[in-house]
């Protein structure tokens, strides 16, 4: 599951793309939420609750689990595949609670401001997996974090211990955190690890130091970090956020698989298709998707939205339906441009609980 790049441009302009890949339909749907929706961490009698302090825009795939968003503050969130993560044992624990991967993103959206904030949000909580009952398989991700700021963070299970990779100066940093540049961790894709991915990126900086460039076509996790990391550090700043955002979706566009039958790996279920792309305008806090079988955006703006004064007592949220293939149609034609005014009061659906 995928790609996801963060830019940032002059005056403190931030933006990220995340592209969705995956062996079938994610039966992708859109939701906002409002501040002040009750949670539940969906990880067993000693999970935790909470509140939301921020509303919110997320993509939810199979209607189980938050995979990516952006809350009011401009705090983007983008769960990706890991393959190789290994999260740990429940365990009884005062200082940390369980809660399942389904609702993770989400749990930093509702509560966190910065990338700071979302480090110490996870000082309350381990992560437990769960089966996902449409593919049959055991979820297992690593959680991106990015905010205004330009700031980055990587969250990863490795040895059933969280590693943390980031560029935040921490006066006092958790155990296996690991500091980066701003530029090492503005992107990510699937496996390996973090920190073996920057390995196999640094071999081919070395071998475009000569005049000649040579970039991994593959659709591997290997090769579309490489060339997202390329082409991101290669954009051009400007102020003009179009401008911003068609240098984005070009970036994100070389690292998509096309449409078209292939052969699943059993072990690497996202080495698949795109099945959509999304960005965030993090400064002036906006959502934009596109379905890879549609040719055109769909956005929402934070400023316009407008929740009922009972939506969060009633966990109610504001959703925008999309088909099997992630397209969202009224009076049989494609939806584009922005459709905040196409938003439905609906009840929110349950998170997948933690089942290891």
């Amino acid at each position: 599951m995928c790609t996801r790049v963060l830019y940032t441009c002059d005056e403190n302009q931030t933006y990220t793309g995340r592209n969705m890949d995956w062996f079938e339909s994610p039966k992708s749907q859109i939701w906002a939420y409002p501040a002040l929706t009750k949670r539940d961490g969906a990880g067993g009698s000693n999970s935790p609750c909470w509140q939301s302090k921020y509303s919110s825009i997320t993509t939810a795939n199979y209607n189980i689990a938050t995979s990516d968003g952006i809350n009011e503050k401009g705090l983007t969130a983008n769960l990706l595949w890991l393959a190789n993560s290994q999260y740990p044992n429940p365990q009884k624990s005062q200082s940390r609670r369980p809660m399942s991967i389904s609702i993770w993103a989400q749990y930093i959206l509702d509560l966190c401001e910065t990338v700071e904030d979302a480090i110490n949000a996870m000082d309350n909580v381990y992560i437990v997996t769960a089966v996902i009952p449409e593919a049959q398989r055991k979820a297992l991700c690593h959680l991106s974090i990015g905010d205004k700021a330009g700031n980055s963070a990587i969250f990863e299970y490795i040895d059933g211990i969280l590693h943390i990779s980031s560029n935040v100066d921490l006066a006092n940093p958790p155990t296996n955190y690991f500091r980066y540049t701003k530029t090492e961790v503005k992107v990510m894709t699937n496996e390996p690890t973090f920190s073996e991915q920057l390995k196999f990126n640094a071999y081919w900086q070395a071998v475009n130091n000569s005049s000649l460039v040579a970039l991994p076509g593959t659709s591997s996790s290997e090769a579309r970090f490489v060339r997202a990391s390329y082409y991101s550090k290669n954009l051009v700043e400007t102020v003009d956020q179009n401008e911003a955002l068609a240098g984005l979706f070009s970036v994100m566009h070389n690292a998509a698989r096309p449409i078209g039958k292939e052969e699943v790996q059993n072990d690497s279920p996202n080495e698949s298709r795109t099945w959509y792309s999304s960005f965030a305008v993090q400064n002036k806090p906006t959502y934009y998707f596109q379905s890879m079988y549609s040719p055109f955006l769909i956005w929402l703006h934070f400023d316009e939205i407008k929740f009922p004064s009972h939506a969060c007592s009633e966990n109610l949220g504001l959703h925008l339906s999309l088909n099997e293939n992630g397209v969202s149609k009224q009076g049989g034609k494609v939806l584009s441009g922005n459709v905040v005014d196409k938003l439905t009061l609906a009840k929110t659906f349950d998170f997948l609980p933690a089942n290891h």
